[in-house]
């Protein structure tokens, strides 16, 4: 494949993954009454990783979302005001700041997922399965070429 035709793909990939991230959030942007504001994608990030990773250090939770620990620490300050998550001492290290997501905020994520996936069911319906499956093969794809290029680009040189 020539040099312009894989820059024009990754272009057109590039704008379908902006499509996608754009519907999965729209279809997660519920408002939850509870709260006073709904959460910004950056957000539901915060409590989609500590959902999947359990009680994270501050620094932790800002080197994974590649922020600075201010910035990190502003958006924690707002999810624990709206009672998702919490900040408790390292039991190990005091010195250290653990970010746990309460039962509220397992709630409102999870609550988020199911309306996600409600999002792509009625999209796949659209589909065949052959079609179903091209997509799936296609996401394998890109995400082996994702986790290849990260574990590279983590190797000391």
């Amino acid at each position: 494949m020539t040099p312009l035709k894989a820059g024009r793909r990754a272009a057109q990939l590039l704008e379908m993954m902006q499509l996608l991230r754009k519907t999965v959030h729209t279809s997660m942007a519920i408002p939850h009454l509870h709260l006073k504001a709904n959460l910004t994608l950056a957000q539901m990030t915060v409590l989609g990783i500590v959902h999947a990773k359990g009680p994270l250090s501050m620094h932790a939770l800002a080197e994974h979302n590649q922020v600075a620990m201010p910035t990190m620490s502003e958006m924690v300050g707002r999810l624990v005001r709206c009672g998702l998550i919490n900040r408790v001492p390292d039991s190990q290290d005091r010195r250290v700041i653990q970010v746990v997501l309460t039962a509220r905020g397992k709630k409102l994520f999870d609550d988020k997922i199911k309306l996600a996936q409600a999002t792509m069911t009625s999209l796949l319906k659209g589909l065949d399965d052959r079609e179903q499956v091209q997509i799936m093969k296609a996401f394998e794809t890109i995400t082996h070429l994702i986790s290849k290029s990260t574990q590279e680009r983590k190797r000391p040189s």
